[in-house]
């Protein structure tokens, strides 16, 4: 499946939103500029497959 990720960076957090091919939002949220909670949040899109 091919998907989309975008990022709106703001001082002290971030919007992250994934859509796949037909425009579809799979992931959205609001989280702290923390790596760790972005990478958290975007693992099971960036899984292969």
């Amino acid at each position: 499946m091919s998907c989309r990720a975008g990022i709106d960076l703001h001082a002290t957090n971030s919007v992250l939103v994934v859509i796949d091919a037909n425009d579809q939002i799979l992931y959205q949220k609001r989280l702290r500029n923390n790596l760790r909670l972005i990478l958290a949040g975007l693992g099971p899109t960036l899984a292969p497959g």
